[in-house]
């Protein structure tokens, strides 16, 4: 075996020129990902790293929050650098950073304002997600079934929550008073369709009466998601 000396003639280089990220170990590699990231995440106001606003199309709005962090976005070149890297990194950035999805039932009126956002249908993070918060804010009773006809489409992004570690779950506050008794039975129903196996759900509705949700319909659907 031939051993190369470094310019003081004592310590071998082994050829560490040749040496790259690629060329350590998978485990190791994803390590550094989780190191990189941590100041990132840590850095941002409730660890929020993906934001999505989903109408009948989705728009991606991480960026814009990201921008607003000075300095913080610098971190994440690494996911441009090749093929292999990228799907690596991002798999770890997205365990750690919280997102949150505001899933509306208003008409997309302005989806061509909106449209240099728009969600590419390629896109993996919100499959990726680890910690999502959601929140559910319909526009109208009329609106229902645009409404539910979004939050199946949710579902199936998030594979129905399977890979979720963390779920939150919050109603618009005036939720009782944009929907009856019908749409809300039928918003829960599709909703039952969550079924978390790791992840431990957190639900918010506000300040809605016995009569609009009773407590034991509540408690039927936080059973039937996990909680």
């Amino acid at each position: 075996m031939t051993m190369e000396l470094s310019a003081a003639g004592s310590l071998p280089t082994a050829r560490m020129q040749d040496a790259s990220l690629l060329g350590l170990p998978t485990e190791l590699r994803l390590k550094i990902y989780s190191y990189l990231f941590d100041d990132l995440i840590e850095e941002l106001s409730d660890n929020l790293f993906g934001v999505f606003w989903m109408y009948d199309h989705v728009y991606d709005y991480t960026s814009a929050h990201m921008y607003s962090h000075v300095g913080k976005t610098g971190l994440t070149p690494i996911l441009r650098t090749c093929k292999q890297i990228h799907p690596e990194a991002l798999s770890v950035l997205c365990e750690k950073g919280n997102f949150l999805v505001n899933i509306l039932g208003e008409e997309d009126s302005l989806d061509e304002e909106r449209s240099p956002k728009r969600f590419s249908d390629g896109s993996r993070h919100l499959a990726l997600a680890k910690h999502l918060r959601v929140n559910f804010i319909p526009w109208s009773d009329e609106s229902t079934d645009r409404f539910v006809g979004r939050i199946l489409r949710f579902l199936e992004v998030i594979r129905c929550g399977a890979d979720l570690w963390s779920l939150e779950i919050r109603f618009d506050k005036d939720i009782a008073q944009v929907v009856g008794a019908a749409s809300w039975d039928r918003i829960l129903t599709v909703l039952s369709a969550l079924k978390l196996q790791a992840a431990v759900p957190s639900v918010y509705v506000g300040d809605i009466s016995e009569e609009d949700l009773s407590d034991e319909k509540l408690a039927l659907f936080m059973d039937s998601i996990g909680g």
